[in-house]
């Protein structure tokens, strides 16, 4: 993730999609790295709004076109 992230600085919006990829790279090395923390109740609901979002996102910006 941190290597696409850093392809991403010749790309116009490259600071946008170097965060996004940064939050799954960050969230990769906490699980990791510090297994103890992703247990917590306020990381787990993190996560859970993470997801709900890249859903959300994904059906709201999934292209209209006919067989993509």
């Amino acid at each position: 993730m941190f290597s696409f992230g850093g392809v991403q600085f010749i790309d116009p919006d490259g600071l946008f999609w170097f965060v996004v990829y940064l939050i799954p790279a960050l969230a990769t090395g906490l699980v990791a790295f510090r297994p103890q923390l992703t247990a917590k109740t306020p990381i787990i609901v993190l996560y859970g709004i993470a997801l709900v979002a890249g859903f959300v996102g994904t059906a709201y910006f999934w292209p209209r076109t006919t067989g993509f």
